[in-house]
């Protein structure tokens, strides 16, 4: 956990948390005063002295040797590179303002690594240092209504699961914004041994990646629809829908602030198709494709945003009511676009679309457009 510490100059601090469970602090056999550990529990670090959080059985003398031997460490992963690969964020990543902590994920070759000291770096302030114990990234959760007969759970590849993870708490990720916006940070992962002495030479691996913050925030949710990937087969004729027809409500409307850790739900439940929507450009109006009555798939809601939002039928339109369309030819009004006054709308009509449906879920679909009228 971060602590923001009020002196003059303003010192940073970072709790080390070690990967070493509930061991007590040791020292490693031999002369006295010899270096302990990496069992100790918690220290932190400043840009003065590192100063030592209390730990059972760590006397002055050895808090003082791992103080000189945590800096020396410091100074050589700074700049140290070699055997581990940082797979995200990428390099020269760039994030949004106030964006919810990312998690790092990187492999390392050494296999005696197991611990990882951060060192975070970036302008004139002082380095962050922290340690993680990189377990394997956890999985997300996944709604059982989701899975059926033609989709399967996701599984990671191996090289996936093999990847060591860590989530900067929100306090810490909010300094490494607050000092990526002028410059990048650099972040230095090193691999260590906890059960050699703390030195330079523990370190058996490190690697690196530099990130930034932009000064431009999102400035709005997100706002998608959360459909599940379960194709499904007609045992009459063999035809290939994306969806059955009895899933559909599973679909959800759904809104994401990317400050904030998860998304929000705001419709479910709904039993017809709507799908390609389009919003104004300052945000007040929504357009969105829906299956209407009698099979018309050319039905069209246009409606203004507001914090309880609902679409009645005035505020659908059918693109099939046009003027000169063919005699025996429905139209979708295929991805249709609100403009950026929100005053109007924008379809292909009289369209021909190639669309292919695919069981395996991977592939579910293939549709574009060969002909059309705006």
């Amino acid at each position: 956990m971060i602590r923001l510490a009020r002196c003059t100059p303003l010192a940073l601090v970072a709790a080390l948390l070690v990967a070493c469970g509930d061991r007590e602090p040791t020292t490693t056999p031999g002369a006295p005063g010899a270096t302990p550990s990496w069992a100790l529990q918690s220290a932190v670090v400043s840009e003065h002295p590192i100063v030592l959080a209390a730990a059972p059985g760590l006397t002055t003398a050895a808090g003082e040797r791992l103080a000189a031997d945590l800096r020396e460490l410091s100074s050589q992963v700074a700049g140290a590179a070699g055997g581990i690969v940082v797979d995200y964020p990428f390099e020269g990543s760039v994030f949004p303002p106030g964006f919810v902590p990312p998690t790092f994920l990187w492999h390392d070759d050494a296999p005696r690594a197991d611990a990882w000291l951060v060192r975070i770096e970036g302008g004139a302030a002082t380095p962050i240092l922290t340690f993680v114990p990189g377990p394997p990234q956890e999985p997300g959760w996944v709604d059982p209504r989701a899975i059926g007969e033609t989709n399967e759970l996701y599984e990671p590849t191996p090289y996936q699961a093999s990847a060591h993870s860590w989530t900067p708490s929100p306090e810490l990720w909010r300094e490494m914004q607050a000092r990526s916006v002028d410059a990048p940070v650099t972040i230095t992962f090193a691999g260590v041994v906890t059960d050699a002495p703390v030195s330079a030479a523990s370190t058996v691996s490190a690697g690196s990646v530099a990130i930034s913050t932009s000064r431009d925030e999102v400035g709005a949710p997100i706002f998608y629809r959360d459909v599940p990937l379960m194709p499904s087969v007609s045992a009459k004729d063999g035809r290939i829908k994306p969806l059955a027809i009895d899933a559909v409500p599973i679909i959800e409307w759904r809104l994401r602030d990317v400050t904030r850790p998860a998304s929000k739900v705001v419709l479910t439940g709904i039993r017809r198709c709507a799908n390609c929507h389009s919003f104004s450009q300052d945000g007040t109006r929504l357009g969105m494709d829906i299956d209407g009555p009698a099979g018309d798939k050319g039905a069209y809601a246009l409606a203004d945003i507001s914090p309880q939002l609902v679409i009645a039928d005035d505020d659908v339109i059918t693109w099939n009511s046009f003027p000169g369309k063919r005699d025996g030819k429905k139209t979708i009004g295929f991805l249709a676009r609100v403009s950026p006054d929100g005053r109007y709308s924008l379809a292909t009509l009289n369209e021909s679309v190639y669309v292919a449906n695919f069981a395996n879920y991977r592939f579910l679909q293939v549709f574009y457009p060969t002909r059309g009228i705006l």
